[in-house]
């Protein structure tokens, strides 16, 4: 009972930062436009702020056999809160910059670090499942209300990006609060790694997990040329409207949560081949009729198959990996993929930053290119 006890608790906190991840993640870049940074400098920005973010992970993974993931949870949730609370006050742009920075560098140390917290207390096949409809349910709910909320008036005040940012702060403030009197020595008990090298040659010594990173690598960057600036992408280039590119991403965000939960029952029974080719197959067709057609309405069909494909079939194959890796190396195994991971976005954003005033017909091209490349990648070393 204790142990379903702190589960909820982890996945209620989970979910209202999901939440927050998905509020922000989207209308970020339109906030940043809005108090003055041009499609340039909000690229450069965010890629900084990713790659830093890497470096960060890589340092503590050194010390990955003395921390404490709940200890680090908390404090990623405080720096994050006073970040938020910074620049809802300060307009310099200079500060922005470091809070923007250190808000992207608390996210992805929150997200590297629950999964290993919360397989302390449950690490099975289902959990995970759990763990990742929650975080598609919290941000598609998110995506939707601001979707529905933004240039409402109520009274003399008119809901925009400002009140985003509140409530991203509010979300923030509440799970800060949480985690802070949730206190367990179970978490400290079981908190025990091996040794940093050790670990590290015992990850990297078995070569499907070096295929499994070197292919989410490529893909990453692909992914993230596309999607990692979506919302410029679609009000600036491709002539939505906010409102309009919200609802075109909440139908998506719902059409991939009803497609994955159909193949969320049936993925017991495919392979991985299978699996692979399902979800990265059809981003590699849709770019390519992106780039021959060369039409916007062909560039919003090959964003909605992506988005779609991005949420289908996630338990088998990165769970598949993730699962096998040992107790006491998992939370290393994290740091290790999201700072791969996180060089690749910062790539990802950098590329898209410059190819979005050369040609969306070369954004989807190198998108195409790369994603090809991973698929290969994983199929050469799902057959050895």
């Amino acid at each position: 009972m204790k142990k379903i006890k702190d589960e909820y608790i982890l996945l209620t906190v989970y979910a209202i930062m999901s939440f927050s991840f998905g509020m922000w993640f989207n209308y970020r870049q339109l906030w940043l436009k809005d108090i003055g940074f041009d499609v340039s400098s909000i690229s450069k920005l965010l890629s900084v702020s990713l790659i830093c973010s890497s470096i960060i992970i890589f340092i503590i993974s050194f010390f990955s056999n003395k921390i404490n993931l709940k200890k680090l949870i908390t404090l990623s949730l405080i720096f994050r809160t006073i970040s938020l609370f910074t620049i809802m006050f300060v307009n310099d742009s200079y500060i922005v910059k470091v809070c923007m920075l250190l808000c992207i560098m608390c996210e992805n140390i929150f997200s590297l670090t629950f999964y290993p917290l919360l397989s302390l207390v449950n690490k099975s096949n289902y959990i995970y499942k759990k763990q990742v409809s929650i975080n598609y349910f919290a941000k598609d709910s998110a995506i939707i209300l601001c979707g529905l909320l933004l240039g409402l008036t109520i009274g003399k005040y008119t809901i925009d990006y400002n009140t985003c940012l509140f409530i991203v702060y509010v979300c923030t403030l509440v799970s800060t609060g949480i985690m802070l009197f949730f206190n367990n020595d179970y978490f400290i008990r079981k908190n025990k790694f091996k040794k940093f090298f050790e670990s590290v040659f015992g990850i990297f010594k078995d070569k499907k997990i070096n295929y499994y990173l070197l292919g989410q690598f490529i893909c990453e960057v692909g992914y993230n040329m596309i999607f990692g600036m979506l919302m410029l992408l679609l009000t600036g280039y491709l002539n939505m409207g906010v409102g309009s590119a919200s609802i075109f991403i909440i139908v998506c965000s719902v059409l991939g949560s009803t497609v994955s939960k159909i193949l969320s029952k049936k993925s017991d029974d495919f392979s991985l081949l299978k699996s692979y080719l399902i979800k990265y197959g059809s981003r590699i067709l849709v770019y390519l009729c992106a780039f021959i057609i060369n039409k916007p309405i062909f560039y919003i069909i090959a964003i909605s198959v992506s988005y779609i494909s991005i949420k289908i079939l996630d338990d088998k194959v990165n769970g598949t990996f993730i699962r096998e890796i040992s107790d006491d190396s998992r939370f290393l195994f994290g740091n290790i993929r999201y700072f791969i991971l996180n060089i690749a976005d910062g790539i990802g954003v950098f590329i898209a930053g410059i190819l979005f005033d050369i040609s969306l017909s070369y954004l989807f091209f190198c998108a195409f290119l790369l994603t090809l490349i991973s698929l290969i990648i994983f199929v050469v070393f799902i057959r050895k």
